[in-house]
């Protein structure tokens, strides 16, 4: 099964808040679920800040989000930083569009830090 999970800053407290997003005419938010899966109040959270799971984990086990900045190595000599992004629709011939994030599974990658934090890296 797949995790659908998000993740935003809170506007009352600049903490990373983990769970459901939604947003009505007053704001964006996340309601956080706890351990028994069940969610709780929701939070107000900066919408710029709002970010998906990707559905992997860094080389260390933390979970990778969209907004992540992950520092990687592939094959012999490449090496950089980069952040995650979202890509809405990808086609290439008559291949069917995709629609996620594409990590390579067999590189090394380490999450170093959150882009809406970091602006230096904003592209």
């Amino acid at each position: 099964m797949r995790i659908i999970l998000f993740r935003g800053k809170r506007i009352d407290n600049g903490e990373w808040i983990y769970g459901y997003v939604y947003e009505d005419e007053s704001g964006t938010y996340i309601k956080e679920s706890n351990k028994s899966g069940r969610f709780g109040c929701g939070c107000p959270v900066i919408p710029e800040s709002v970010g998906q799971f990707t559905g992997q984990k860094d080389s260390k086990g933390e979970d990778i989000y969209e907004g992540d900045i992950l520092q990687y190595s592939y094959e012999r000599d490449t090496s950089g930083t980069d952040v995650i992004e979202y890509t809405e629709v990808v086609e290439w011939e008559d291949l069917k569009s995709i629609v996620g994030f594409s990590i390579h599974n067999d590189m090394d990658r380490e999450v170093i830090g959150k882009n809406f934090d970091n602006p230096e890296f904003a592209k």
